[in-house]
């Protein structure tokens, strides 16, 4: 088994190569090139559908199961919440091409650094907010244009 320094012998340890008194054998390391941050505008990005996220897939699948859970867990109900399509488009042609949004939410993706936009459609947002506030939940609800 190995022997363990004290604070005291790491102090005389870490003194002792700031001095120059012991070498060190470390290899420095090499500086690559410098690359530069390229600007990205999600109002207005190139390319339309080209850019794709790698496992993105397996992200929102995730995402979909834990959310399922919790949904149903709220609601005291069974929920399904299944990924359809992914469609990748600039932030400009999604909002030119929804219209009569029920709901828009920004929500936080931890561990992810970034967090995610939710766009409920208006039948579904009325019912999530109709249950939520205790409604009865049936299976044919008129949603009021508003």
């Amino acid at each position: 088994m190995e022997r363990i320094l004290t604070r005291d012998e790491i102090k005389e340890l870490v003194a002792a190569v700031r001095h120059g008194e012991i070498e060190v054998d470390a290899e420095t390391p090499t500086i690559k090139a410098e690359r530069r941050a390229v600007g990205f505008d999600l109002l207005r990005s190139q390319g339309g559908g080209s850019r794709r996220l790698p496992n993105i897939d397996l992200i929102l699948d995730a995402f979909s199961q834990n959310y399922a859970l919790s949904l149903g867990k709220r609601l005291q109900r069974s929920a399904l919440v299944k990924r359809t399509a992914i469609e990748s488009q600039s932030y400009e042609q999604l909002l030119n091409s929804q219209s009569g949004w029920g709901s828009i939410g920004v929500i936080r993706l931890d561990p992810l650094r970034w967090g995610g936009l939710v766009i409920y459609d208006k039948d579904l947002s009325f019912f999530l907010v109709e249950s939520l506030l205790g409604g009865g939940g049936e299976d044919r609800l008129v949603v009021p244009d508003r």
